[in-house]
C-alpha cells in the first residue's frame, strides 16, 4: 500500500498543481512534497492554546533511535545570529512510530521568548540524532500568524557566497556541489532555481528549496547541495552565475 496525491506531473506545458513540470523539473510543491513523504519527520503545531512538536518515524528499522529536538523563537526583524529563546528536548523513537516530543502552553513560550506577539515571531524545530549509524537531521517551521500580518519582517538580500567544486557518487551518476548562502535579514521562503538558459544543459535538484533562513550576518552561512547528472559539464563558477535566488520580500512586501 502506499500514497499518491493530485497532481505529481504534467503532460503537456501548462499552468496547472502538478509538483513537476513536464520535462522533469521540481517546482517548490515538489522539495515540500519530498519532506512531507519522509520517513522522518519533526514539526510543530497548535491545538487550542497549546504548541506540540512531535516526531514521526516510518522506516523499518528495528532499533530505538535517539535525537535531540530543539526549539527556537526568532523574531522577524532580528538581525543577530540567535533566537530570543531556545529549547532542547532528547527524545527516542520506535520505528512506525509519532512521539509525542513537548507540549507547552503557547502564551507561556513567548513569554519566555520576550516575544510581544504572535506576528513578531515564528518558531523553528530541528531533530538531530542516527539510525542504525547513519546521522539524520530535519528541520521544519511553525508560523504563528499569517504571513501578510507579519510584523517585523525586513526586505533580505540573500545572496550565494561560494559554491564548491563538484564531488562525484560512490557509483558515479551523479556529481553534487555545495551552495553557500547568506542573508543580512531573516528571509521567509528562500527559493533557489537556475537561469532559463541551464535548462537543457544542466537540469538537478537542490537539497532544500522553500526553506526559512534564521541565521543573518556575515558569519553565518547556509548550505544546501545541488545535485546534477556526472555527465553534466559545469564547473563551480559556472554554475554559481547560473544560480538565481529569490525570498518572499522580493515578490511581496
Amino acid at each position: 500500500m502506499g500514497a499518491l496525491y493530485w497532481q505529481l506531473n504534467e503532460i503537456w506545458p501548462s499552468f496547472s498543481w502538478s509538483s513537476l513540470e513536464v520535462g522533469g523539473k521540481w517546482k517548490l510543491l515538489h522539495y515540500y512534497v519530498r519532506a512531507f513523504f519522509d520517513n522522518t519527520l519533526v514539526t510543530a503545531y497548535e491545538e487550542g492554546e497549546h504548541l506540540k512538536v512531535v516526531l514521526v518515524r516510518d522506516d523499518h528499522h528495528p532499533e530505538k533511535a535517539h535525537f535531540t529536538v530543539t526549539i527556537d523563537v526568532f523574531q522577524w526583524n532580528s538581525t543577530t545570529n540567535k533566537p530570543l529563546h531556545s529549547e532542547q528536548v532528547n527524545t527516542t523513537a520506535e520505528p512506525f512510530s509519532v512521539t509525542a516530543v513537548h507540549e507547552t502552553a503557547t502564551a507561556d513560550l513567548l513569554k519566555k521568548a520576550g516575544c510581544p506577539e504572535r506576528n513578531q515571531c515564528l518558531l523553528t524545530v530541528r531533530a538531530s540524532g542516527s539510525i542504525q549509524g547513519a546521522r539524520v537531521e530535519r528541520t521544519n517551521f511553525h508560523l504563528l500568524g499569517r504571513m501578510k500580518n507579519a510584523v517585523g519582517l525586513q526586505k533580505a538580500k540573500v545572496e550565494v557566497v561560494g559554491v564548491g567544486e563538484p564531488v562525484t557518487s560512490s557509483d558515479g551518476q551523479f556529481k553534487s556541489y555545495r551552495v553557500d548562502l547568506r542573508t543580512d535579514h531573516i528571509a521567509a521562503f528562500v527559493v533557489l532555481d537556475l537561469a532559463p538558459e541551464a535548462a537543457d544543459t544542466a537540469a538537478g535538484v537542490f537539497s532544500d528549496n522553500g526553506f526559512m533562513m534564521t541565521r543573518t550576518g556575515s558569519a553565518a552561512v547556509t548550505s544546501v547541495d545541488f545535485v546534477t547528472s556526472a555527465s553534466v559539464s559545469l564547473d563551480s563558477t559556472q554554475l554559481r552565475n547560473l544560480i538565481t535566488v529569490r525570498s518572499l520580500t522580493d515578490v511581496h512586501v
